[in-house]
């Protein structure tokens, strides 16, 4: 064997270059760059600014598919009452004053999530699951509506990646967990506390909760599930392991 020795440095394999034309998911796990392209809208917390900081949108406008979600436009003829034969025609409702549609949506791998109005209220006509690219429906439920999901990155020496994805559906303080893939029922979270939600980087969703009585000058502050006691004049700092250190 030789040992080559040279003052350049060795350049890096290629990444694969960003399609130039129409693409499919499953995305190559070696095409690190696409991620761009490929990015996800979890709701929740995690789109609380309105901005995909991770995603690239396209620079100019245009239609891939439609579909109906409810009548729009004109209604046509109608039987007219005495003294309005001259009013103009009538449209439906949009729903934009108050009711607005199409709110929450999702998208996770590629599947874009979202309820479709029923009569004047901008929800309540099911929830619908839709290939992003082609528009085809993938799922439909009148029972199942998620309101947010997650795709954790799970590291242990036994296991590596992205536990494929979570819906999760709220009823007050549970949390009814979904695969996105089949949305078959995961697990159940009893007890979730009220609080400011975030999700960190590597996919958990976590609560910070601050209690504070203004008499006693003592309160508790809760990070995910562990509380902690503290009180006026200190300061507290908390790592994502429990861990809390405090100076006067």
């Amino acid at each position: 064997m030789v040992l080559k020795v040279q003052q350049d440095p060795v350049p890096k394999l290629s990444e694969t270059p960003l399609p130039t034309e129409y693409w499919a998911r499953p995305i190559n796990g070696a095409n690190h760059d696409w991620e761009a392209i490929s990015s996800n809208w979890l709701g929740g917390a995690s789109v609380s600014d309105i901005w995909q900081k991770s995603g690239d949108a396209p620079r100019s406008a245009h239609v891939m598919w439609s579909k109906p979600i409810e009548y729009g436009g004109m209604t046509g003829g109608n039987i007219n009452q005495i003294g309005l034969e001259n009013q103009t025609g009538l449209t439906y409702y949009t729903g934009f004053s108050y009711n607005t549609r199409f709110g929450n949506p999702m998208i996770v791998a590629g599947v874009l999530y979202y309820q479709i109005p029923n009569g004047e209220a901008g929800s309540g006509g099911g929830m619908f699951g839709v290939n992003l690219r082609t528009g085809e429906q993938v799922w439909s439920s009148d029972t199942i509506i998620p309101s947010k999901a997650q795709m954790m990155n799970f590291q242990t020496p036994n296991q590596h990646g992205v536990i494929g994805a979570m819906m999760w559906a709220v009823s007050g303080t549970t949390w009814i967990g979904y695969n996105a893939f089949n949305m078959k029922p995961v697990m159940n979270i009893t007890g979730v506390p009220s609080g400011t939600e975030v999700y960190t980087n590597d996919g958990n969703i976590v609560r910070y909760v601050f209690s504070y009585n203004t008499t006693a000058k003592r309160g508790t502050s809760h990070y995910g599930m562990k509380q902690q006691p503290f009180q006026a004049n200190s300061h507290y700092t908390q790592d994502p392991a429990g861990q809390t250190a405090a100076s006067q």
